[in-house]
């Protein structure tokens, strides 16, 4: 043996070495593992989980065994299916049956819903009407103001917090002695987001630019029909547009182009109604992410209802929810049908609900005096 090391260590099979522990470092880190089992050793591929909760911090519980906390890796599972559920106090527990697969990474984002909601107000001077940008950043509401009547709009993004005190909304239109824009009945929002239709009542209308200075007797019209007419060409050269980066299947394509169609934030996925039996509509949602992630699918069918429900169902910020009203309950589903979590049950005014661009609130129209006017609120998620 000292004869050896005196005259060196052998090359080859240092090399040999070498390459073994190289080959058994990239298995490893591509997921095989050895399985000793009756005497026999397999090479078995395992598969990663990646778990994320908003907010974070939440325990991870993999097939009732806690794990670890979000936000984090869960390494060398074996293929297949595994029951996860989050927990966080002061939130609603989120449960979801993910399948692990060989060599990839499975990921989980988790919306944590909380279990005590703040509501804030956003305007105490009564509202009408309001509704949401296209591109989800701005509300814009008619209101009485106290000495400043008219149409107002509130930024949704920027620096200032979303707020009753925040100074950045201003009014785009004021009432004059003649008209009460702070009592119309409907605002609407051209496609591109420049104008909005005020729509004082079913006779009389007016088109509010949101360019240049404040507007200054807009000209009065009773039939709508041509701005949506001009508003339906607008959105169908902006869908174009979008549905050319999609790789959508030609079977699909009429349902994508239809106007009954709704996009969600991200242009990636669109929501649809459909008959399935008497009295009964189904929601169906076709996405078209590309590369699709691991553990989705092309389509889904989250949500059933009767065709009498008085339910309103729209996307949620981050493409992945949606926002259920039913009557006076707000709720929130995943695309898949799963986690459906209530926000808020109260005295809602309207099935409008808009979430903020961060996710982290709802606005909502609503009165918590009998005999007070509306006036928009903003109810807190996390």
């Amino acid at each position: 043996m000292m004869k050896i090391f005196k005259e060196g260590i052998p090359i080859f099979p240092v090399l040999v070495f070498l390459v073994f522990i190289s080959w058994v470092t990239v298995m490893y880190s591509q997921g095989y593992r050895l399985n000793f089992n009756k005497k026999q050793v397999k090479v078995t591929q395992t598969g990663i989980l990646s778990v994320r909760s908003i907010p974070e911090g939440a325990k991870i519980y993999l097939n009732d065994q806690i794990t670890t906390a979000t936000n984090s890796t869960i390494s060398s599972l074996a293929p297949g299916s595994y029951k996860v559920s989050l927990k966080k106090e002061g939130f609603t527990e989120w449960k979801k049956t993910v399948i692990v697969y060989n060599d990839k990474v499975t990921d989980i984002t988790a919306l944590l819903i909380s279990q005590s909601p703040r509501i804030e107000p956003l305007t105490n001077y009564g509202v009408s009407t309001f509704a949401m940008s296209n591109d989800g950043t701005k509300i814009a509401y008619a209101t009485k103001n106290g000495k400043e009547p008219g149409i107002w709009l509130l930024p949704l993004t920027g620096p200032a917090s979303i707020s009753i005190f925040s100074g950045n909304r201003n009014r785009v239109i004021a009432d004059s002695s003649s008209i009460a824009y702070s009592l119309a009945e409907g605002l609407e929002w051209s496609p591109d987001d420049k104008e909005i239709l005020v729509k004082i009542n079913k006779e009389r209308y007016f088109l509010v630019s949101l360019s240049g200075s404040q507007n200054i007797n807009p000209e009065s019209f009773s039939d709508p029909i041509p701005t949506y007419n001009a508003w339906k060409l607008q959105k169908e050269e902006l869908l174009t547009k979008y549905l050319e980066k999609l790789q959508i299947p030609d079977e699909i394509l009429s349902l994508a182009k239809s106007p009954d169609a709704i996009w969600s934030p991200d242009f990636r996925k669109f929501m649809i109604k459909k008959s399935v039996e008497k009295e009964k509509l189904t929601f169906e949602i076709y996405n078209f992410e590309d590369p699709l992630p691991v553990g989705e699918e092309r389509k889904y069918t989250p949500l059933t209802i009767g065709t009498k429900d008085p339910v309103n169902v729209s996307w949620y910020s981050d493409s992945y929810h949606l926002v259920i009203v039913d009557g006076s309950t707000i709720e929130i589903i995943r695309v898949d049908g799963s986690n459906r979590t209530e926000i808020f049950t109260g005295n809602l005014l309207s099935n409008l609900v808009f979430p903020t661009p961060s996710g982290d609130k709802v606005i909502v129209l609503s009165s918590f005096k009998q005999s007070a006017p509306g006036d928009l609120y903003t109810i807190s998620l996390r």
